[in-house]
């Protein structure tokens, strides 16, 4: 990547379990128990807290 990401990872069940915010580009991050990431420029995600339940619509 070329510039810095916020990411979330997420359970089986979309809740937020771990929010890494300005994840230097080239830095690579994983949480062991998660079952899903989304991954957006940094910024995107400061409303979002650990423990939030994360819908879509498909």
């Amino acid at each position: 990547m070329k510039f810095n990401i916020d990411v979330l990872f997420l359970d089986k069940n979309m809740v937020v379990i771990k929010k890494i915010e300005g994840l230097e580009k080239g830095k690579v991050a994983y949480v062991k128990d998660a079952s899903f990431v989304i991954e957006a420029g940094a910024g995107r995600f400061s409303g979002i807290e650990t423990g939030s339940h994360i819908a879509y619509n498909l």
